[in-house]
């Protein structure tokens, strides 16, 4: 005989079934259902993630570009950044002088021109081919293509190294055809398009594939800590090189303010050539660089056959390029001419230091100093390969420093001075170690 029981409401009936399942009175079961409660429900619920609605228009935002994509626009940029400018360069030189006679043909081929000799192309300018080429130019395209890779490994996300180099080749390949199709529009410059196209990809390949490697993949160029410190050393010691030429540089600019005042006195160029005889001085700059270097460690560079530019030897009178930077080239050899090569032996010294700072002392850390010394040689000989060359005349045929003997110098120098500070054993003392008493057994 069942007992009866009296009807209740469906929330008497819950918190019955609560009470006898949890134990706790229905008070307590009331008490759950407080507005409190639902409310730290809700607030649970809200910070639950399975229930938090995903923000539109995220995803797309956040999608990568494709490889190529990325790549191909990393390589218009580079290219196409220096030629506007160039060509910008060459509007405002025609806008001074409107009377001159200046085609839209002509400033498409001294832009065009100024571009490919910056990427290492000689063109040839009423017949005169030009090897000493103005790298200024090609410094700009060399950090743009730096800056330009690095942007496209950011924005295609790649993470491997095959997604890398993907990014670089297209790079590579845009940067490449732009080259290719300067140098078809440009054809009186005599620069074989199919040349342009091969040299400015390999360029841009191998810009863009260290750069890009370096970003997306972390540790893919990463060395053995021994080449590590070689190539620090090395490159530590030709950077100090190279600065010293640039003070030099500007320097000898100041002492022959007069100089310059009467080369351009002779010049006499309009607005216009102003202009542009102040940007190719600047493109050329870096070749001055060098050659102040060369001047500094000793070897000195040609100014024409048989004339040579040094601090031990008497300066010949010869014919210079009409270019005012030129001018402050020095008239005669300095009272302390002997002494200028000390520069390389503390940038020696600086090397050295670097390697002791690294633990790189004694027989170990002369190696090392040698082997720095040699890649340090290596580099300088290929700047000055790189700024050597001619301007087409048999008084200008041969310009700039001897790349071997300017080499053999900087290995020289750098090693002397390295060797004096690594070869010292450090004076480091082991640090003594006292035993520790046994104070386990009290």
């Amino acid at each position: 005989m069942g007992v009866p029981f009296p009807e209740s409401r469906g929330g008497d009936c819950e918190a019955s079934s609560v009470s006898l399942d949890t134990g706790r009175p229905p008070s307590a079961a009331r008490r759950a259902r407080t507005p409190d409660g639902a409310r730290q429900g809700s607030m649970a619920a809200a910070s639950s993630p399975r229930r938090a609605a995903p923000k539109r228009g995220r995803r797309e935002a956040d999608a990568p570009l494709p490889l190529i994509v990325a790549g191909g626009i990393a390589g218009a940029v580079a290219a196409g950044v220096p030629l506007m400018a160039l060509g910008f360069v060459t509007l405002i030189a025609w806008m001074l002088a409107p009377a001159a006679d200046l085609h839209a043909a002509t400033m498409i081929e001294t832009a065009g021109g100024a571009w490919l000799a910056g990427q290492g192309l000689s063109p040839v300018i009423q017949g005169v081919s030009i090897t000493l080429l103005p790298w200024g130019f090609g410094l700009i395209s060399m950090a743009l293509l730096v800056a330009a890779s690095r942007w496209a490994a950011n924005a295609s996300s790649a993470g491997r190294r095959g997604e890398a180099l993907a990014v670089a080749g297209a790079t590579a390949v845009t940067y490449g055809f732009i080259a290719a199709l300067v140098a078809l529009v440009c054809r009186n410059l005599d620069v074989a398009p199919l040349r342009a196209l091969l040299v400015c990809m390999m360029l841009g390949f191998v810009i863009a594939a260290f750069v890009s490697l370096r970003t997306s993949v972390p540790g893919a160029l990463r060395t053995v800590p021994v080449l590590h410190d070689v190539v620090a050393a090395a490159m530590v010691g030709t950077l100090l090189l190279l600065s010293a030429g640039a003070i030099a540089v500007a320097v000898s600019i100041l002492l022959h303010m007069p100089d310059v005042g009467l080369l351009l006195g002779r010049l006499q160029p309009d607005v216009a050539g102003a202009v542009l005889l102040t940007v190719l001085s600047l493109a050329y700059l870096p070749v001055v660089c060098v050659w102040a270097t060369a001047y500094l460690l000793g070897p000195g560079f040609a100014i024409g056959e048989g004339h040579v530019i040094a601090p031990l030897s008497d300066v010949p009178a010869t014919t210079v390029p009409g270019l005012p930077l030129l001018a402050a080239l020095p008239s005669e050899a300095p009272a302390f001419g002997i002494a200028l090569p000390a520069v390389g032996l503390l940038a020696g010294a600086a090397c050295g230091w670097l390697l002791r700072r690294r633990d790189r002392v004694g027989g170990a850390g002369a190696g090392l100093a040698a082997l720095s010394a040699v890649v340090a040689g290596a580099a300088m000989a290929l700047l000055g390969l790189l700024a050597s060359g001619s301007l087409g005349s048999s008084r200008l045929a041969d310009l700039g420093p001897s790349p071997l003997v300017l080499g053999l110098a900087t290995t020289v120098l750098l090693l002397v001075g390295s060797l004096a500070v690594v070869v010292w054993p450090s004076r480091t003392r082991a640090p003594v170690l006292e035993p520790v008493p046994d104070v386990a057994g009290g």
